[in-house]
């Protein structure tokens, strides 16, 4: 070779080894060579440098390989010291090997790098090994993902492994290469049979189309896989599971794998077809349920109610109902039973949801916008879960309106009933007391009237007995007051026109009212009454008499008349009222009126608001007996201030109108010797009935008994002309002891006698037609009259 051409090889390769070094020295990868056989290191660029750590001079210059190997501290990726030979760049400079090797440079500063060091040997033209070079490449940061990724794998299997859902893993394209153990458990399909598209298999065949379906479409389109199936177990059963998968993409957004899990919703199912049951149930119960019911959660807010309690609120429905829930404090108003308004955390749910339990709790409630307002009876309770801990209520609504109004109503029909049931009982006392006490005045105004017949008027005794006379008939008049209030009294009804009756009554009130009072009547037409006139007279004339003394001194009366008819209804919620047809007769004052204490009072015998010595007591308990003893009823409005009205309801009777009555026949009759037989069980009348009879000449045969009486006429051949007899006797009646009579005496006529009138003489205290009585007490000249009346009347 010339020396021109060899000097330009020489310049081609300076410039080539400039290039090459230039190169190397901005390669980022590591780069050092090493001379053969010596192995000092030659060159080493900034990169090498920089991974090493350290400088040029303590690692780089006349650093043999030996050397190289223990000042670098090369380690194997277990941490252990490298020997020379197990270096690449050493086994490059020593044997001729081309290698490659991860290995740890282990750093002063403790920053350790992991490199991949790939070392040649540089040969020279007669192929002996000139040099030894290696690349190294620091990967600390790869082979730490790789480890953690390693790790994280190796956690993801053993979190999977222990999961009790199905866990499973697909490549993008959906095919399956992942299954954890429960899915083999479940399925008992193994792995291999899984991987791919088996896992399709195990579906319900209803429901094997319709997940794959999804599935296809998740995949296509990149979408969270989610659906619920049923999936067969190892022994054949169907269970339903929760499937869902969601892509995992990298850094570039692309689906690197899918990542899903199958969840055992089998009981949730079963629990939610149970709850759907039983929430059906209870919406039909709460449909079917005429009280309201109102459920809430923990902050008051409604769970479910039912359609009696839009209407209990007075709302028009439901959906009404639910839209003003929660305004309820600005349309109702809430009333405590004490008549307070309650404030807002004494209403049902809030005190439900403090753990009060309350049953028929009374409030009243108003609707703000309507006014209207009604009684509700609440019964609520706070609902706990199984740790105690409220989580919601439950409360009870019942209008009770009508319950109450039903209960004043009944406590006030009680009192009325009460009311009724003591004048009854008063009544059969005050009876029994007259009929006693007519027994001992009918002795003591029959001897009275005899010692007046037997002394001369200017004879002191004369007087005495005119004062004991007088005073046993103010005593008989009391008596027979009693007997009208006890229901007990003899009358002799007749069929009357009210109006006509009236009238002729009317002149006597005027004066016993006085000029002061205007008396005013007003008539209507008015259907017959059955009723003696002298208990009607009694009526007006107590009546009117009260009506004076309420006034005072200038007033007015009001007599009126006319027809009403009461039926069941009206009767069943008024006691003491009758249904039927009625001649109504009012009597109204314009006196000072009465309380309602005073009103409850005032037909009891005895009771008056008048002083001491003008009033007895038995006016309206006379009125009252006589009312009862019809068949009638009377009310009485009055308030005080603003005076009284009487209302007396007398049934109506069907029968023609009695245009006259019987003139009663004065004269006494003296007897020729007729035989008439008295009985009374009280030996002081009989006594005084002989003597009476006797005087008047007439055979008087006594007995004391009924007993005694049959065996008397039985004994007696002649003919027995009259029987008197009283009423009520022990052993036999009156009225049997005279049908005994008769069948032995039937030509027998009978006078019946007593303090009141039994029931077995007439029905309630009223007479049959054509029965002869007497009422007690009664005078010699009473006596007299009735016997000459009895025997002259025609069998």
């Amino acid at each position: 070779m010339h020396l021109s051409e060899r000097k330009k090889a020489e310049k081609v390769i300076f410039e080539t080894n400039a290039i090459l070094k230039a190169a190397m020295d901005k390669s980022p990868a590591g780069i050092a060579i090493a001379g053969a056989p010596d192995g000092i290191l030659r060159y080493v660029n900034d990169a090498a440098l920089l991974i090493r750590g350290g400088t040029r001079e303590t690692i780089v210059n006349g650093v043999g390989i030996n050397k190289y190997v223990a000042s670098w501290q090369l380690l194997d990726l277990e941490g252990n010291p490298l020997k020379t030979d197990e270096v690449p760049l050493s086994r490059a400079i020593l044997y001729g090997e081309t290698s490659s090797r991860d290995l740890i440079i282990r750093r002063t500063d403790n920053n350790d790098r992991i490199v991949q060091a790939n070392a040649a040997p540089i040969k020279n033209q007669e192929g002996k090994i000139a040099a030894g070079i290696v690349v190294f490449n620091d990967i600390t940061e790869r082979k730490q993902y790789e480890e953690a990724l390693a790790s994280s794998e190796k956690e993801f299997r053993q979190l999977a492994e222990a999961m009790p859902q199905i866990v499973w893993i697909t490549r993008p394209d959906g095919w399956n290469i992942y299954f954890n153990q429960q899915w083999v458990d479940y399925t008992g399909l193994t792995l291999e049979e899984s991987y791919g598209h088996g896992w399709n298999i195990p579906f319900h065949p209803e429901d094997r189309q319709r997940a794959w379906d999804a599935w296809q479409n998740a995949t296509q389109h990149n979408a969270t896989y989610s659906l619920e199936c049923r999936l067969r177990r190892a022994d054949g059963a169907y269970r339903w599971w929760l499937i869902r998968g969601v892509p995992l993409r990298g850094e570039d957004g692309k689906i690197l794998k899918w990542f899903g899990t199958c969840t055992d919703i089998d009981d949730i199912k079963q629990a939610e077809v149970a709850l759907r049951e039983s929430q059906s149930k209870l919406e039909t119960a709460l449909a079917s349920m005429t009280d309201a019911v109102f459920i809430s959660d923990a902050a008051g807010k409604f769970i479910e109610l039912n359609d009696a309690f839009a209407s209990f609120h007075r709302f028009e429905s439901k959906e009404a109902c639910l839209k003003n829930l929660d305004d309820y404090p600005d349309i109702l108003e809430v009333f405590m039973d004490n008549g307070e308004r309650a404030p807002l955390e004494m209403w049902a749910v809030p005190r439900a949801l403090r753990g009060e339990t309350a049953t028929n709790a009374v409030y009243t409630l108003r609707r703000k916008d309507t006014g209207e307002t009604w009684k509700a009876s609440y019964s609520f309770a706070p609902i706990r879960n199984t740790q105690r801990e409220i989580i919601g209520s439950v409360v009870v609504g019942r209008d009770i309106t009508e319950i109450v109004k039903a209960e004043e109503e009944r406590f006030k029909l009680e009192n009325q009933l009460h009311q009724i049931q003591k004048i009854e009982s008063i009544g059969q006392l005050a009876g029994g007391v007259a009929h006693d006490f007519n027994n001992m005045l009918n002795v003591i105004l029959g001897y009275g009237n005899i010692i007046l017949e037997k002394t001369r008027a200017d004879d002191p005794l004369h007087e005495c007995a005119q004062e004991i006379v007088d005073a046993g008939n103010r005593s008989a008049t009391i008596t027979r007051q009693l007997l009208a209030f006890a229901r007990k009294q003899t009358i002799a009804p007749k069929v009357l026109d009210l109006n006509e009756t009236i009238e002729k009554m009317l002149r006597m009130l005027r004066r016993l009212i006085g000029e002061n009072i205007q008396l005013n009547w007003h008539p209507s037409s008015v259907w017959p009454v059955f009723i003696d006139p002298s208990q009607l007279d009694q009526i007006l004339t107590n009546l009117c008499v009260n009506a004076r003394d309420a006034i005072g001194d200038v007033g007015k009366i009001i007599i009126e008349t006319e027809t009403t008819t009461f039926d069941e209804i009206y009767c069943s919620q008024h006691p003491g009222s009758i249904p039927g047809e009625f001649a109504l007769l009012s009597v109204s004052d314009n006196g000072i009126g009465m309380d309602a204490h005073t009103v409850s009072k005032i037909f009891e015998p005895f009771f008056t608001t008048k002083e001491l010595s003008k009033g007895t007591g038995l006016g309206l308990a006379t009125v009252y007996g006589i009312i009862k003893q019809n068949n009638g009823f009377i009310n009485v409005y009055s308030e005080p201030g603003q005076g009284t009205t009487f209302k007396i309801y007398l049934p109506r009777h069907t029968k023609q109108i009695t245009t006259g009555q019987k003139k009663e026949e004065d004269a006494i009759m003296h007897g020729r010797g007729e035989i008439i037989l008295v009985v009374e069980d009280e030996a002081s009348i009989l006594k005084l009935a002989s003597r009476i009879l006797t005087s008047l000449g007439y055979v008087a045969l006594t007995a004391n008994s009924p007993q005694e009486a049959v065996k008397l006429a039985k004994e007696n051949e002649k003919r027995i002309d009259l029987l008197i007899t009283d009423v009520i006797m022990p052993e036999m009646n009156g009225r049997d002891l005279a049908d005994v009579l008769l069948a032995l005496h039937p030509n027998l006529k009978c006078l019946f006698m007593s303090g009141y009138t039994s029931t077995v003489i007439a029905e309630k205290g009223v007479l049959e037609e054509g029965t002869h009585f007497i009422q007690k007490p009664f005078s010699a000249r009473d006596l007299g009259v009735k016997v000459t009346e009895v025997l002259k009347s025609q069998l």
